[in-house]
């Protein structure tokens, strides 16, 4: 088996070669790398170097193609500072805001030498950027502040208006919704002033988003249906209706209008279509989720959280999952299904980590605290929720709110602050200190000195147990973070699950590749011997492609509906070879699932009977017929019948051609364990016996 699966890799390698020889094919990093070696022009040199890096997934690779381009670029002059930014644009899409900061900041240097406003404005505003997603907003609202300086100077209205909303976003982060506000009104003027309408309804979107975070519900409803008005005056602007709708469905869904919201969250899903922004679709879905659940009605809410589930997977925006896994986590909290909790917990811890949303991170942590005091386990609730409470400093004081009335929430109860004070042992240890020193004082008052003596003991030892107790409350709470970063950067089996669930549809994918290159080669070969070899080919490449595509489609990665496998490989077969007359393909599957060790040789057998059957069998029969027959008999051994009513053939014969199809029928028998008996009887006859092949 080994040797020969060793000898179809080594065929399918020289045929890849070939194909790929002969169609010239040049990837896009060869094409760049070839731009730049015959470039004699400095700047485009550094241009063509810049797309590489942006396309470079290999960390190493990059980190020296940047060394190379940052030692490849000339000093003082505008193309130097040219190359800085757009390196910072480089790095700020790969999402290291870290390095990237550095290269802004040069740029600017630059830029300032040569007194360029423009660049010094796209810089400023890039500059601020980075320091938005590194969370130093005092930084960033300076940064573009300065850009927005240099955009008047330039006269650059719409720059201006991009800057105070980005301005405002981040007053909106931090909780200064009053500045917020006054930024939002200032573009909204500069709108109106300058007739920039592309920029005026998201502006009075942002107004309403702080209006409503504000709770002024019926001001956001004004700003939002004025947005309305400006994008239905908009030729097709789908895209921002479908925006507003979705905002206005959020006001709705506070203000407890449950059937309004549904009603505007599906208009944003008919515009989001109409836009042909589907992946934008996953956010309307959780809002809809989360109407329901404000409804009580626990399986719509989770419908529509797994199509918004669904939906990120299939575009790959991974890093919003982490939202759509939290409020799965609330809804399975609320239902106290504790072992589904426990499962999207994790899920969303791990990506949270990943990204650094430190806010779903500590909502997260509300959650589990809110998770073990239902449980009963009072001590583990509060050091999630100390760990919490701990990074207050670093809140806006609506957050700081919001967390203390949980905290409030949390343990009114009495007998749950009782649990919570057996916590710190070290507190009741300076109680019976403290308890222990009034006691020595009273049977100590005949002497003055030695109660002054011990009074002194005392106070030191108290001022030591209180620097002691503080010290072990931080190494608590520096242990708990610790373990959960130490759990977030261990993969559960789920997560080892999806991978190999993904390598199955990459496996599937490569496969397709291969079938499509071997198509592409076959149609221009046209009618020659090749022709049919490659068809073949194909075909055998398709039947392996098909069992890793239903590993992929089922949820269990052990075994494959053997049914569903022959109705794809049966359908491919008839389309693939286009006879001039129908054939009915008569199938009677018994056999419900098998693994792939034994579908794998079993699909390449059935796939070489059933395209001999079409090419010499029944293809100028006009009413052609294929019967397959596969059921299980004892001891893990199966039968497959494959009959035609074609002519039939003399199987000697071909043997002694030493024809490939038949020795392949006869090696893919042999490595299922299997036996084989053909017979011609009203057309080709095989009935073979084959055994479960046991997991490699």
């Amino acid at each position: 088996m080994y040797i020969d699966m060793k000898q179809n890799l080594t065929i399918l390698f020289f045929l890849l070669l070939f194909v790929h020889q002969s169609l010239g094919q040049i990837s896009k990093k060869d094409s760049l790398q070839s731009l730049i070696d015959s470039s004699i022009v400095q700047e485009d040199i550094l241009n063509w170097k810049i797309e590489l890096l942006k396309i470079e997934e290999d960390t190493a690779v990059f980190n020296c193609q940047v060394k190379d381009f940052v030692g490849s670029i000339p000093s003082g002059n505008q193309v130097q500072s040219v190359a800085l930014y757009n390196l910072a644009n480089v790095f700020y899409k790969k999402r290291n805001y870290k390095e990237g900061l550095v290269f802004a900041e040069n740029a600017i240097t630059l830029f300032e030498e040569l007194n360029d406003e423009k660049s010094l404005a796209n810089s400023f505003l890039l500059k601020g950027s980075f320091e938005d997603k590194m969370s130093k907003y005092d930084k960033a609202i300076l940064s573009i502040q300065k850009a927005v300086s240099f955009y008047y100077s330039v006269e650059n209205y719409k720059k201006q208006v991009d800057c105070l909303n980005k301005m405002g976003i981040i007053h909106k982060k931090i909780g200064n919704f009053t500045e917020a506000l006054l930024l939002y009104h200032h573009a909204y003027e500069i709108c109106v002033n300058e007739g920039i309408e592309d920029r005026k309804g998201a502006t009075c979107i942002n107004i309403g988003v702080v209006l409503k975070k504000e709770k002024k519900y019926e001001d956001a409803l004004e700003y939002y249906f004025k947005a309305e008005e400006i994008y239905s005056k908009q030729a097709n602007n789908f895209s921002g209706l479908a925006n507003v709708y979705n905002n206005i469905g959020n006001v709705y869904r506070l203000q407890g209008r449950h059937h309004n919201a549904l009603s505007y969250y599906h208009l944003a899903i008919q515009n989001r279509l109409s836009a042909g922004q589907e992946k934008r679709l996953s956010y309307t879905y959780n809002n809809i989720a989360l109407v329901y659940m404000d409804m009580g009605n626990s399986s719509k809410s989770l419908e529509y959280l797994l199509k918004s589930e669904d939906l990120k997977k299939q575009y790959n925006n991974e890093e919003s999952l982490s939202s759509t896994y939290l409020n799965i986590c609330e809804l399975y909290l609320i239902n106290k299904e504790y072992k589904e909790f426990n499962f999207y917990w994790k899920k969303s811890r791990s990506l949270a980590l990943k990204y650094q949303q430190n806010d779903i991170r500590r909502n997260l942590l509300v959650l589990k605290s809110r998770y073990e005091s239902e449980v009963g386990n009072y001590k583990a609730a509060y050091i999630y929720l100390s760990s919490v409470y701990e990074e207050l400093d670093t809140l806006d004081m609506q957050s700081q709110k919001m967390l203390n009335s949980v905290l409030q929430a949390q343990f009114d109860d009495q007998q749950n602050k009782n649990e919570i004070h057996e916590l710190s042992d070290a507190i009741l240890l300076l109680d019976q200190q403290k308890e222990e020193i009034e006691k020595k004082k009273d049977a100590l008052m005949y002497s003055v000195i030695i109660l002054a003596v011990l009074s002194m003991f005392f106070i030191i030892l108290v001022v030591l147990l209180v620097k002691k107790q503080r010290i072990l409350k931080e190494k608590t709470i520096e242990l708990a973070v610790t373990n959960e970063q130490l759990k977030a950067s261990t993969v559960s089996i789920e997560e080892k699950e999806l991978l190999l669930k993904e390598i199955h549809h990459r496996v599937k994918n490569n496969l397709q590749i291969i079938q499509s290159l071997i198509r592409l080669q076959n149609s221009e070969e046209k009618e020659c011997l090749n022709s049919d070899m490659l068809t073949d080919f194909e075909l055998r490449v398709s039947s392996m492609a098909l069992v890793h595509e239903s590993l992929y489609k089922n949820g269990d990665l052990a075994t494959i509906n053997v049914k569903e496998y022959f109705d794809d490989l049966t359908d491919n077969l008839v389309g693939v070879y286009q006879l001039e007359h129908d054939v009915e393909i008569d199938k009677n599957i018994k056999v419900d699932e098998l693994d792939i060790d034994t579908l794998v040789p079993l699909g390449l057998l059935s796939t070489e009977i059933i395209s001999n059957s079409l090419k010499y069998g029944v293809a100028s029969l006009k009413n052609g017929k294929i019967t397959v027959f596969l059921s299980s008999l004892e001891n893990k051994w199966y039968e497959l019948i494959i009959h035609d009513n074609g002519s039939g053939f003399d199987m000697s014969e071909k043997m002694d051609k030493n024809t490939l199809g038949i020795e392949l029928i006869y090696t893919l028998v042999e490595q299922l364990d299997g036996e084989l008996e053909f017979s011609n009887d009203n057309g080709a006859s095989y009935r073979i016996k084959f055994k479960a092949q046991a997991k490699k």
